[in-house]
């Protein structure tokens, strides 16, 4: 039992069951699609906050794309001002 507000898990926690049907590759091919991406963003959005308050409150730990990997260690909030958009929009 944590006795702090933490956790460790995947994104996929928050994925809707119908993205990631079919397996990783199926996955990966779905997040490609801008409409389905524009459909699952305020999912996600909406997991984020009712789960944790603001993209403040989310550190990524890892990555398996090695382009991504400097991003570790990074908030949400931080990705989002790397990449000059709001948290809202990522």
């Amino acid at each position: 039992m944590y006795n702090y507000i933490a956790s460790s898990t995947g994104f996929d926690i928050i994925m809707p069951d119908w993205v990631q049907e079919g397996g990783f590759d199926d996955w990966v091919a779905r997040l490609q699609d801008q409409g389905i991406r524009g459909k699952i963003s305020p999912i996600i959005r909406n997991a984020i906050l009712k789960n944790t308050g603001s993209a403040e409150n989310i550190l990524v730990i890892g990555f398996n794309n090695d382009t991504l990997k400097y991003l570790t260690g990074k908030t949400l909030a931080e990705i989002a001002g790397l990449r000059k958009k709001s948290p809202k929009k990522l």
